[in-house]
């Protein structure tokens, strides 16, 4: 009979519980089962294939998270803000005058709760648990910052744990997820735009000074979620790749393609105008603001940097700005 502990990961084909899966098959004395709604689906026969056991549950169905539970030394869990945010089927659940984006909020809180209930019937044998999550933005600006829920349900979720659940939260530690520069690839208006022959530009709201907890791939996530199950319980880690500001990564792009790249910067009232729809300029500005003036992290004493980690004997390796601008194809913008 194997000795190995067993890890079980939500959301294990998206990108956090990808690189979670990753990470763990790669440790030895792990063994891993994948959450899925579909094991049949190509992404979740891909895992078996990899010697991850995947088995079927759902966040709305806690004796089906239970289920998929029982037995495991850790879990790592995340919630879904923006599966909902962007299924047209959502409009018509929202109840009078509330916006898309409440709605998305509480469909995550409630996520949460189900994650957190059906863990509590196989916590005797749970050695960590992990909950991925960000600080929430209304809670650190004392109520400056209105729209970034998709913030403000994780740090809601986590405030019902340790009010509500104390010998959950006892075994439970952090992992907050800094800005994935995926999201450079994958979001049009995020990409860099074309201003001028051979010229572009990204636009963001606030200074481009600012630092930003960049997560250069994927692969990344799974070291901090590592760390998160070694460390001691009720940890609270700052999860990135590399610490940069906008300035610096207009600096290494240029450094790296050759490609003139600049940074325009604009007002929360102007992204709002351009992105109107749900909200969603409005709740991507907020983010930068909020950064901008307190952090990512939002001023949180608890919270672990990567340096705290390699002081505690937890090093974790990342890919740096430069590599991933490396690593990454940008010949449709030298066309």
């Amino acid at each position: 009979m194997s000795s190995d502990k067993l890890i079980v990961v939500l959301g294990a084909t998206g990108k956090q519980g990808a690189s979670v899966v990753d990470t763990f098959l790669a440790t030895p004395g792990w063994k891993v089962r994948a959450i899925t709604r579909n094991p049949d689906k190509p992404s979740g026969r891909a895992l078996a294939e990899r010697g991850v056991e995947v088995v079927k549950a759902d966040t709305n169905d806690v004796a089906s998270l239970t289920a998929a539970f029982t037995g495991a030394h850790a879990i790592f869990a995340v919630t879904d803000f923006w599966a909902p945010f962007f299924d047209p089927a959502s409009q018509a659940k929202l109840a009078p005058g509330q916006t898309l984006n409440a709605y998305c909020m509480d469909v995550e809180v409630q996520q949460a709760k189900n994650i957190f209930h059906a863990v509590l019937p196989v916590l005797a044998g749970l050695e960590r648990f992990v909950f991925s999550t960000l600080p929430g933005g209304r809670k650190w600006s004392g109520g400056k910052y209105q729209w970034i829920y998709h913030f403000d349900g994780k740090q809601a979720a986590v405030d019902y744990l340790k009010e509500s659940l104390p010998e959950l939260a006892a075994k439970t530690s952090y992992v907050n997820l800094g800005l994935y520069l995926t999201n450079e690839l994958e979001v049009p208006v995020m990409m860099p735009q074309k201003v001028a022959e051979g010229v572009y530009a990204i636009t963001r709201v606030g200074s481009a000074d600012t630092k930003y907890p960049f997560v250069a791939t994927s692969q990344d996530t799974g070291a901090f979620v590592k760390a998160a199950v070694e460390l001691p319980p009720q940890s609270n880690l700052l999860a990135y790749s590399e610490m940069a500001s906008w300035a610096e990564y207009v600096k290494t792009f240029e450094e790296v393609t050759g490609i003139s790249l600049h940074y325009q910067s604009v007002t929360i009232e102007q992204i709002a105008a351009f992105l109107p729809q749900n909200n969603i300029g409005r709740e991507a500005g907020e983010v930068n603001l909020f950064t901008e003036e307190l952090g990512w992290h939002g001023g949180d004493p608890s919270m672990l940097f990567p340096e705290d980690l390699a002081k505690l004997g937890h090093p974790v390796k990342t890919t740096s700005l430069k590599e991933w601008m490396a690593s990454q194809d940008w010949s449709n913008l030298k066309n």
